[in-house]
């Protein structure tokens, strides 16, 4: 298998300053011109990896490493208001990047992936109903002079409203409150 070598931004080999032509060209050969951010553009042509401000080397593309970005999504974590957990609300982790129903679905996924459940990162979800559908749906296709709509197409509309009204949740999305659950 071949590695891809890495090529540090500030490396003396990702570019270089040429005179016969006055202008910063990357590793490729390739023709930057002697503008204020000429030198960057070459250097993040030929770059695979930059330093993060600790110090640590990360990928191109990032702007922290794993690292600091592990430490920033934590304090991040930590400061969305906390609420106690019943054990029946959907919670989702962002560390495991899944949803859970209650806690025999933690107990079994910590038990299998080796994890405390109190690393979990846990927030609670927020439902996502189906929408309602409105009459201005069709606003732009009726003509200016009718002001209502057929009444066989109301009825149906609030027949179907009413069934909509009426579902469960059709999916779930991470909110913004923060829990926990320590396993027994």
């Amino acid at each position: 298998m071949k590695t891809e070598k890495q090529i540090i931004y500030d490396d003396e080999n990702a570019a270089k300053f040429v005179e016969n032509i006055k202008g910063w060209v990357d590793i490729n050969n390739r023709f930057y011109g002697n503008n204020p951010d000429s030198e960057h553009m070459a250097r993040w042509s030929s770059c695979t990896h930059k330093k993060c401000e600790c110090g640590k080397l990360m990928a191109k593309g990032w702007t922290k490493c794993e690292d600091c970005r592990e430490i920033s999504d934590t304090e991040k974590y930590n400061k969305l208001p906390f609420r106690k957990w019943d054990g029946n609300e959907m919670v989702y982790s962002h560390l495991a990047e899944k949803y859970f129903h209650d806690e025999s679905d933690i107990d079994d996924y910590c038990e299998e992936n080796e994890v405390e459940s109190n690393d979990l990162r846990l927030v609670f979800c927020e439902p996502n109903y189906f929408h309602e559908v409105s009459y201005d749906q069709w606003e732009d296709i009726m003509p200016e002079d009718v002001e209502e709509f057929p009444k066989k197409l109301q009825d149906a509309l609030e027949a179907f409203n009413k069934v909509i009204a009426e579902l469960p949740p059709a999916s779930y999305s991470p909110g913004k409150t923060r829990t926990e659950y320590r396993s027994v």
